[in-house]
């Protein structure tokens, strides 16, 4: 019922969620839209995530999570 309410819903397969993420942070990162001055000030081991998130661009996570490429984009 409360995915009826949402502007967008994403339903990636079962134990894909992860896969999902990392295209999202990885996507965030690369077009700069994440606020780097916080991010650099409040998280440590980023280097670590984003080296890890580059390995799965949107095409990919969208191929493995069963999820449209274009949804996820309209994600970020």
């Amino acid at each position: 019922p409360l995915a009826r309410t949402a502007d967008l819903h994403l339903a990636p397969r079962p134990g894909t969620d992860a896969a999902l993420a990392l295209a999202l942070i990885d996507a965030l990162l690369r077009r700069r839209v994440a606020d780097q001055g916080f991010l650099a000030a409040h998280v440590d081991g980023l280097a670590t995530l984003a080296a890890a998130a580059a390995a799965w661009p949107v095409a990919r996570a969208a191929a493995e999570c069963d999820v449209p490429a274009a949804d996820i984009e309209r994600l970020i």
